[in-house]
């Protein structure tokens, strides 16, 4: 029979943006391959599932199933996602995640190619389902219905062909899913929908024949898609009858039956049932995983048809459980067996069940069962409130016996229940069947049953409630810890545990549930049956029927408690006390009181330990060392199935090595790929140099194991050679033995279990591992690999130095062969602990000690061993012995970063001194610690110190939004405060990025702290930094100063008392923001960083990627310090090193060096928290504040917001040639207008920006600088704003209106161009300028948008003149409003000032005016302040000041 062959592919993601995400496709396809391989439904050999695969992948699986299949084959193809035709031709391409609709024929699967393949496979039929958009062109010969028949062009002999079923037709599209939203349900797609429900509820075996046909399912979806959508769905091809897609569940007839396929059993789950000394009929080996651990039924999972076993765990916090489901679910059948498990692996010491149900007497027979007390009916009420009475006492006794013992907890009774007298105290069960009947029976039922199920759980009190909806169900009881458990709802959006999964439960099967995220199968309460007894098997007809294993179970108790003696059974607990004894190597259990480990064995023993029993119950032992010195090692491999006991392998390795091995011999590494529960407690031997866990979730880890475990290989390598070229560990322990001063080299065993996981994750991980198997032998490491399955090629280069091999039970045959090279393990018992040991040249079966286990200790005599280890498993005894009993193991792998430091666990001790206030000693001027840095090749951490005093003085921070690097700035600052004085550092803060510097402002260090939107301050402390950096430049040359390291030097010597800086730190946290919004600071700092280190000023910027720092700048910058990007691609460090950089952790980051590092948190008060870091870097400045006995760093001086022309005279240079107007930002220094080296001025603003009150400045000044016979003026002022500004001679005219200011330029333009110098000019006349006498023309324009407004201009009669103006004695000072300047610029007077690169003052203004003068552009200032753009020395932010009208 051939095979059949099943590929779905499911797109609902895709990168372009025409192409909607859809919710169903992945979803559905699942749910659509679990049917497929389901072997009581699809029963497909070979299934693979493609989830938002590319093309090229898509393509490659479809073509490598249609070419792999034989003519006897069947091949079903499914595709789930968008479907898109070409604009031209309408041909049908399926998109797929990387598909762009512009080059579909590139980037999408088009049809074509798939009937290609098709028509080139030798597969004997093939079945195409295709849920898309216009699925119904991909034959492209037309469309069928129910009633066409069209036949398809090479359609195959008859028995075979292909068949096609679309969703669509060829111009349909096709319908969506739903999540559900609220109460309305999760709503599945039409086409895909409709088929799994005909597949899954055998709705589609139209024919009823057991079996559903390609028509069946056509015919099924003609019918039923119609009720679901308007979609019109379509079939192409003829197939034969003897094809079938899949089984019906409810037919009767069964093909390709392969294996055992009825409903799990308890029986089955529980394994071998034997006797023991308290449980007469016992699953030893299910007991061994701890009390109230019962399975109730096997996980439904496509890749394990068997399924695993799922469990419920009532001794955890959620001891309580809750079962809903509507009736006819199996809610009771789960009830059953649950009660029939406990009785299978607890005495009637450890658990006593009372059960209350309505309706039929299902639970009627469980009282046959001795741990069962009593089953009441609803119409013993009477019964039921005094079993409640009863209980309730119970609770009460129970809490005086914990006050009495001394108990904690349930887990504490449990251990010591024992020894305790009064008891039994066994764990309490009241199972409510149906519950809305007792609690509407009885009026306090549900009151009390809530109150002892909260006050109960502590005190080993459980309630199990069952019932239809979770409506009926007290919200105070929903709201108690507890195990939730739901079949088949009649609401499936009413679901409390899944309600995705809730609507997938069969609507009409018995059986299935889901608890937490997975569904399962319910085990009914029968014993096991062998393979022989396989057959058909039909419902009980009674409830006597129901339960196979109750019976068993009570003739077992009632056989034994008349027949018990001497030949019963050894008990497993005692058997398991002669293990332990044995894996301990003690005489007997009273030795385990003093046990605190063995020395460590020399010869054939080192190394060499029993790890459990074979089939005659002789010990089994494993041998690690290398075949030379005897044993089967020094590397070895360990496979088992989900299930098989695997981990508790482990841990019975490591417990058996520990316990025979001092921590100065033998050390572990120990790696769970997954989760950590196997070696969750071994961290705490000696022995352990690390436990690493949970890598699956932290893939970047894993590159960190690869540098510590390959520095671990170098430094035994350099050990062995620094030590007197020892050629292995094994001589170098032999010298060491015979008094060579050496230190203990103990042996390495690296456990790595997950190893198929982490090969897949990181396949480079095995070049690591081929080094320790080829290096290891010599070195003394070992290595033991474990997995869950293993595929041929998994090993590559690695499999030569596996000298041995344990292989538990496996999934198949296959894998027992790759192993063992026998398919023997697939064969082992489906119980924990069963497996193969093999060296090569033997192999053995045996059974591994179970360390987890709570053995039986009495000694020889029956003497009782100390209470203290009563109820202790072997390993909580062992851990409890070894613990601190030996020298530390070198921890070679140290947490990963995860707590930051507080700066005082980083700096030398904080103290006050009188002269330097709070403050720390550093390692070395301007060297601060600001984190811990990883250094895992190394196996240590250290302080991250930055030096800032030579050539890396200038530092760039760049992160991702949220990424910490505010926090490193903070801690960059707030280190160099406590390292240095105030007159040693300052510090310039520009926060840009959302105020959080302000906290630091208090530091006496910080000079100021400027925030976005206080422009002024960002400009004046930019310009603060470069007034600093001019000064120094200028002091430097003068004397004679050659380096910032001398003059550091000779200031802190006492020279320079003048200068009031040390040096000075640009702080600017936020870098994009200023290039967008102060881009004309961009090259000013920029400037800075480039001169400012050689002078002691340094800039620190931050920003959210690298992109954001021009080149030339990032250059500049030589300490980068890199946290976790937005896109790792742009990383300036490392790519590689920089996807490694967790997310979500602030603060995490690399250095230059590819360094993993953490930031420090700017707090002293040694918390390593970030809840309240504002408040503690508060207190920090604070703290230095108030400890510091001298004055704080010179304030950033600012612009004065009105200053008057007094204090302007104050500060002026009386001999200056100009006349002054106002300070500059840069410096505070005046600002002289000169007009006669540039005759004219225009002035730009908005009204009442201070145009007209600088006009009038200017007037007086030349009034008061000038006579009448050396100036005179004209002003045009139409508003009127400068009347009586000037009086006297100096005034000519002035001119209130256009005909006015016409009339009085027409006079002096005549006079003007008689000032032209004319022929008889001799040449020093022209040099002096002396061959004209009279005062020069100064011609002020208020409001000049009136003056040249109308097309009548007045200052036309200027316009030629204008460019002589120095030689004639002309100056014209104009102001307009900004509004609409950059049309105006184009008005020929302003055009011809322009022209003549004539000096401009640009005061309050909208930017969106565009760059007017110089490139400056207009922006909003207080009224005065303005930007004057000048020839002579560039623009300059100035403060005009204010002249009284």
């Amino acid at each position: 029979m051939g095979q059949r062959r099943a590929l779905l592919v499911a797109n609902d993601r895709y990168i372009d943006d025409s192409l909607t995400d859809l919710y169903a496709p992945r979803e559905e396809a699942r749910d659509l391959l679990s049917l497929l391989a389901d072997p009581d439904v699809g029963a497909f050999d070979q299934f693979r599932l493609l989830e938002n695969e590319s093309k090229s992948a898509i393509e490659r699986e479809i073509e490598s199933m249609l070419r792999a299949a034989g003519p006897e084959d069947m091949v079903l193809l499914y595709f789930s996602g968008h479907g898109v035709r070409s604009s031209k031709r309408g041909r049908l391409h399926l998109a797929v995640a990387n598909t762009e609709v512009d080059h579909l024929s590139s980037t999408a699967i088009s049809a074509s190619f798939i009937r290609e393949l098709l028509d080139e496979s030798d597969a004997a039929s093939s079945v195409l389902l295709l849920d898309c958009c216009y699925s119904g062109a991909f034959e492209g010969l037309g469309l069928k219905t129910a009633d066409d028949d069209l036949a398809l062009d090479g359609e195959l002999r008859t028995g075979y062909g292909r068949y096609v079923i679309t969703a669509t037709n060829s111009v349909e599209r096709a319908d969506d899913g739903r999540p559900a939203i609220g109460t309305e349900p999760r709503m599945s797609s039409a086409f895909t929908g409709t088929i799994i429900q005909g597949l899954s509820t055998g709705a589609a075996d139209i024919t009823g024949q057991g079996r559903i046909t390609p028509d069946d399912l056509w015919r099924y979806v003609h019918v039923e898609l119609p009720k679901r959508s308007a979609q019109t769905p379509c079939q192409f091809g003829s197939a034969s009858d003897e094809i079938h897609i899949a089984l019906s569940r409810e037919g009767q007839h069964r093909q390709r039956l392969r294996r055992d396929h009825r409903d799990p059993r308890l029986g089955d789950l529980l394994g071998k049932l034997e006797s023991t000394g308290d449980v007469p009929l016992c699953a030893t080996d299910w007991r061994r995983r701890g009390l109230l651990k019962v399975p109730v039924g096997q996980a439904h999972r496509v890749d394990q048809p068997a399924g695993e076993p799922v469990w419920l765990d009532l001794a955890s916090a959620e001891g309580h459980l809750l079962v809903v489901g509507r009736a006819g679910t199996g809610k009771t059948t789960l009830l059953r067996t649950i009660i029939a498990g406990l009785a299978l692996t607890h005495s009637t010491s450890e658990v006593a069940i009372h059960c209350l149900e309505s309706g039929g007497n299902w639970l009627g027979p469980m009282q046959r069962l001795p741990h069962v007390r009593s089953v009441l009916g609803d119409d013993q009420l009477g019964e039921v409130g005094n079993l409640l009475d009863r209980m309730e006492r119970d609770v009460l006794d129970r809490k005086q016996l914990f006050r009495r013992h001394s108990l904690e907890s349930p887990a504490s009774l449990r251990a010591r229940r024992a020894g305790l007298d009064g008891g039994p105290y066994p764990d309490v069960f009241l199972i409510v069947d149906r519950w809305q009947d007792f609690a509407t029976l009885l009026e306090s039922f549900a009151p009390r049953v809530v109150d002892l199920a909260n006050k109960g759980l502590g005190y080993g009190f459980h309630v199990v409630i069952l019932d239809r909806s979770w409506l009926t169900i007290p919200e105070e009881l929903r709201e108690l810890p507890q195990t939730r458990i739901e079949t088949r709802l009649s609401q499936p959006h009413e679901s409390l545990v899944n309600a995705d999964q809730a609507v997938r439960l069969p609507l009409n099967m018995p059986g299935w549930a889901i608890h937490g995220r997975r569904t399962f199968r319910i085990a009914l309460p029968e014993p096991a049956l062998g393979e022989n007894d396989l057959k058909a098997e039909a419902e009980p007809a009674t409830p006597e029927e129901a339960d196979g294993l109750v019976p068993v179970i009570a003739k077992a108790w009632g056989t034994l408690q008349a027949d018990a003696g001497p030949g019963s059974l050894r008990p497993a607990r005692e058997a398991l006390q002669s293990e332990v004894l044995t894996l301990l190597d003690l005489p007997d259990p009273t030795a385990l009181q003093t046990f605190t480990g063995h020395p460590t064995p020399t010869g054939e023993e080192y190394l060499r330990i029993p790890i459990g029993v074979d089939e005659i119950g002789g010990p089994v032992r494993l041998d690690l060392k290398e075949s030379a010195q005897g044993g089967m090692g020094p590397h070895g491999l360990l496979v088992g199935a989900t299930g098989s006991g695997k981990s508790e392998l482990l841990r019975t390795i490591v417990v058996a090595l520990a316990a025979r091995h001092s921590s100065s011999d033998l050390n572990f590494i120990m790696l769970d790929f997954k989760g950590g529960a196997t070696f969750a407690s071994l961290d705490a031997l000696p022995h352990t140099s690390a436990v690493i866990t949970n890598l699956e979730h932290e893939l970047s880890l894993v590159e960190r194991l690869e540098v510590s475990l390959f520095s671990e290989l170098n430094r035994r390598q350099e050990l062995l050679r620094a030590s007197g070229n020892y050629p292995s560990r094994s001589t170098y322990e032999a010298a060491r033995a015979t008094g060579a001063p050496l230190e203990p080299l103990p042996s390495l065993l690296v456990i790595c279990d997950g190893l198929t996981e982490l090969l897949t994750v990181r396949p480079e991980v095995i070049d690591l591992l081929v080094t320790i198997g080829r290096l290891g032998r010599s070195l003394g490491v070992h290595l033991l690999l474990a997995a869950q399955r293993l595929e041929e090629g998994t090993l590559r280069g690695l499999e030569s130095h596996l000298s041995y091999r344990i292989c538990l039970r496996t999934f198949s045959a296959a894998e027992s062969v790759t192993v063992l090279g026998v398919p023997d393990a697939a064969e082992l018992p489906n119980i924990p602990g069963h497996g193969l040991l093999t060296d090569g040249a033997w192999m053995g079966r045996f059974r591994a000690t179970y360390v987890s286990g709570v053995p039986v200790l009495t000694g020889a005599q029956g003497e009782a061993v100390s209470a203290e280890l009563a109820g202790l498993s072997v390993l909580d005894i062992v851990l409890g012995r070894l613990s601190g009993g030996g020298p530390a193991a070198r921890q070679v792998w140290l947490p990963p970063l995860d707590t930051a430091p507080s700066l005082d666990r980083l700096l030398p001790p904080l103290a006050r001194h009188p002269a330097r206030g709070l403050n720390a000693p550093g390692p070395a001027p301007l060297t601060v610690p600001v984190g811990v840095v990883d250094i895992p090749h190394e196996q240590r951490r250290a302080p991250l110190l930055l030096d800032l005093s030579g050539a890396d003085g200038n530092v760039a921070v760049v992160g991702a939004p949220r990424s910490g690097k505010s926090t490193l700035l903070h801690a960059l600052v707030a280190a160099l405060a406590l390292i240095h004085t105030p007159e040693e550092v300052q510090f310039l803060c520009l926060d840009l990025s959302g105020g959080a510097m302000g906290a630091l402002g208090r530091l006496p260090h910080v000079s100021g702290v400027a925030g976005r939107r206080n422009t002024e301050a960002v400009r004046r402390t930019v310009a603060e930094a470069v007034a600093v950096l001019a000064a120094r430049e200028a002091r430097f040359a003068e004397q004679g100063v050659d380096s910032i390291a001398t003059y550091r030097r000779r200031r802190a010597a006492g020279e320079f008392a003048d200068d009031p800086f040390g040096d000075i730190f640009l702080v600017v946290d936020g870098w994009n923001t200023l290039r967008q919004e102060y881009e004309e600071l961009e090259q000013t700092i920029g400037d800075l960083a480039n001169r400012g280190l050689g002078f002691g000023v340094h800039v620190i910027v931050t920003a959210v990627r690298w992109s954001e720092i021009r080149i030339n700048m990032r250059d500049l910058l030589g300490t980068k310090l890199e946290l976790r990007l937005g896109d790792t691609a742009e990383s300036e460090i490392d790519r590689r090193a920089a996807q490694n950089v967790p997310g979500g952790s602030p603060g995490r980051g690399l250095t230059r060096d590819k360094l993993h590092f953490l930031t420090a948190l700017a707090r002293i008060d040694d918390r390593c928290t970030a809840e309240d870091l504002s408040e503690a870097t508060a207190d920090l400045a604070h703290q230095v504040a108030a400890a510091w006995p001298g004055p704080p760093a010179p304030p950033v001086r600012l612009l004065p917001r009105q200053l008057s022309v007094a204090e302007l005279g104050e500060c002026s240079d009386p001999a200056a040639s100009g006349l002054p107007i106002g300070v500059d930002e840069a410096a505070l220094a005046p600002v002289y207008l000169e007009l006669q080296g540039d005759p004219h001025l225009t002035i730009f603003g908005d009204a009442e920006c201070g145009k007209t009150n600088l006009l009038r400045l200017i007037a007086r000044g030349i009034v008061e600088r000038y006579t009448p016979k050396q100036a005179r003026l004209v002003i045009a002022d139409y508003r009127r704003g400068l009347l009586d500004a000037v009086e006297g001679d100096h005034l000519i005219d002035y001119a209130p209106s256009n005909q006015a200011f016409s009339q009085g330029l027409s006079s002096m333009s005549s006079a003007l161009q008689a000032r032209l110098p004319g022929p008889d000019v001799t040449t020093a006349q022209l040099r002096d300028r002396s061959w004209w006498v009279g005062p020069d023309l100064y011609i002020l324009v208020d409001d000049y948008d009136l003056v040249a407004s109308g097309g009548n201009n007045p200052l036309s009669a200027l316009h030629e003149l204008l460019p002589l103006a120095r030689d004639i004695g002309l100056h014209l000072i104009i102001a307009r409003r900004m509004a609409g300047v950059s049309r105006a610029l184009y008005e020929p007077v302003l055009q011809r000032l322009r022209e003549l690169d004539s000096p401009a003052l640009l005061m309050s203004g909208d930017r969106e005016e565009g760059q007017i003068f110089g490139g400056v552009r207009p922006q909003r200032m207080p009224a005065g302040r303005g930007t004057l753009v000048r020839r002579r020395d560039g623009v300059r932010l100035m403060q005009t000041a204010w002249s009284e009208p």
